[in-house]
């Protein structure tokens, strides 16, 4: 993953976009997934920051009704597309992406 001239890293962190590990990067352009090596085959998710809509709090749920805690956020893209990021610190991130 290069960085544009003018392009900063603003957080960077250890994160899951299921079922995958990796790495996840805010810069002042882009959010950046970057998967774990032993991922063959999986190429870093992107998403410019000019085409983020919405980012919500993603919440871990027992038996899939009641929620526990917040564990991540989620993303939403103008594209139509959600991306469920789990990663430590969410409040931070959420706080930095909207």
């Amino acid at each position: 993953m290069e960085l544009s001239p003018n392009e900063n890293i603003i957080l960077e962190a250890k994160a899951n976009l299921n079922p995958r590990g990796g790495k996840l990067i805010l810069t002042n352009e882009r959010l950046i997934f970057k998967p774990n090596k032993i991922h063959i085959g999986a190429s870093p998710t992107e998403i410019l920051r000019s085409d983020i809509t919405n980012c919500e709090p993603l919440f871990f749920y027992i038996l899939f009704v009641i929620p526990l805690y917040k564990c991540g956020i989620i993303v939403e893209t103008k594209q139509g597309e959600s991306f469920d990021f789990v990663v430590s610190n969410w409040s931070k991130w959420h706080a930095e992406i909207s």
